[in-house]
């Protein structure tokens, strides 16, 4: 393929990915591709970065002067039921509970479950043992 070729099969690829989105029909989005690739092979030889840039440009221009309406599509039927509504917490405690319960209770478990817990627990020990005389000396 020789760079001109390149350079409109660059430019018709981006003309195409844009004109994809653009709510017209399809012989007309096609007539405006190929209107706007014609107006390009005008102009070329140039870079493909720099042809995809002026397609797009000639492309915009384009739409610019036709007023572009959409073409009315039916759609599905909507069916209008009644909708169930949103279950609601009736038991405000719950939250609550659920919301300010849940950092106490990771708080005691890691007060219960550490360190701290054995060393509490061993001088608790040693107080009933000094207090029986059973205490060892050191």
């Amino acid at each position: 393929m020789n760079p001109t070729e390149v350079a409109l099969e660059a430019a018709g690829r981006r003309l195409a990915a844009y004109l994809r989105a653009v709510p017209i029909p399809e012989t007309r989005r096609h007539e405006l591709a190929l209107r706007t690739l014609r107006r390009l092979a005008m102009e070329l030889p140039l870079p493909p970065d720099a042809a995809q840039a002026r397609a797009m440009e000639l492309l915009f221009d384009a739409l610019s002067r036709h007023v572009l309406l959409p073409e009315v599509q039916p759609g599905p039927m909507l069916l209008r039921r009644h909708m169930r509504p949103e279950p609601m917490d009736r038991r405000p405690w719950v939250r609550f509970v659920q919301r300010h319960g849940t950092p106490v209770f990771l708080l005691l478990t890691w007060i219960v479950y550490s360190a701290w817990n054995d060393l509490l627990l061993l001088i608790l020990l040693l107080l009933i043992l000094h207090t029986l005389g059973l205490a060892p000396t050191f």
